[in-house]
């Protein structure tokens, strides 16, 4: 007996019946991941905010979220 070896092409195997399966199921939209969902909706409220505010700088928020912060604080009594 004299081993012999043959050798073929490569052979990919899918998770589908046929080709065309796979191409309708790559084609398909996926779904976001949550923080691109979450990205996505911080830039839609950001976009109404200056639409109907124009007036509003990128400072605005850090003064507002400084002054929260200083409200919390001083109901808790810790500024007098």
């Amino acid at each position: 007996m004299i081993r012999d070896t043959l050798t073929i092409q490569e052979v990919i195997i899918l998770p589908f019946r046929t080709y065309t399966e796979f191409i309708e199921a790559a084609a398909k939209p996926k779904p976001l991941l949550p923080e691109a969902e979450n990205m996505k909706t911080n830039v839609a409220l950001v976009k109404k905010q200056l639409y109907f505010h124009p007036e509003a700088t990128p400072g605005e928020a850090y003064r507002l979220t400084v002054q929260q912060i200083m409200f919390d604080a001083y109901t808790k009594g810790q500024l007098h």
